[in-house]
């Protein structure tokens, strides 16, 4: 299932981007007082369009500084129609990263969010996979996650005040948008040949 890495990941690093720690300590990621912190059950519907169309399901569950994001989707590609459900685990850390993907597949996002905040990293991939999506053979990547500003965005689910920050992962350059009043769920992705906006979410 290579594809799936290819789409999901960066997205949804975005979505627990500001997540506080759970329970009852102090939240180890800055944020500012209108971030909502994502709780189990929180789910996003986006539309795809591009390389890829149709739709994606994003579901959220939490215990104590683990999370846990499931992707249903259901797309149009060029070699056909796809489906699949998918659960990475994340984990809070206190290092210079607060969000860790625990099988190194997707972005590892910085502590801190601000106007102007950078970070790049390396995060290890998997480059060949079996018929049953086991990882075969991984390599690394370079990417840099920069805060450049932000502002008003108008989706199908409604207009919304986000950051955006630019994600260079090697050549690929994609922007995202995200909105504290969702936990930082993105509500406009855009990529290499994809964009993705909300449809839906019961977060409202």
């Amino acid at each position: 299932m290579q594809l799936t890495r290819l789409v999901v990941p960066p997205a949804l690093a975005a979505l627990v981007l500001l997540a506080g720690c759970g329970g009852g300590g102090a939240p180890i990621i800055a944020r500012s007082a209108q971030t909502r912190v994502v709780q189990t059950g929180d789910r996003a519907v986006y539309t795809l369009s591009g390389d890829l169309s149709g739709t994606m399901e994003v579901t959220l569950a939490r215990t104590g500084d683990d999370l846990a994001v499931t992707t249903k989707a259901t797309l149009t590609t060029p070699m056909g129609p796809i489906s699949f459900e998918e659960t990475e685990d994340f984990r809070q850390t206190d290092g210079d990263v607060s969000i860790k993907h625990l099988e190194g597949y997707a972005l590892e996002i910085p502590r801190t969010y601000s106007d102007g905040a950078t970070f790049s990293n390396v995060r290890t991939v998997c480059e060949e996979e079996d018929a049953n999506g086991a990882c075969l053979r991984t390599g690394t990547e370079n990417y840099t996650f920069t805060v450049t500003g932000k502002g008003a965005v108008n989706v199908p689910a409604g207009t919304f005040e986000t950051w955006t920050a630019r994600v260079e992962d090697g050549a690929d350059i994609s922007t995202f948008h995200m909105a504290p009043q969702l936990g930082m769920f993105p509500v406009k992705v855009v990529g290499p040949g994809l964009t993705m906006v909300l449809k839906e979410t019961n977060i409202l």
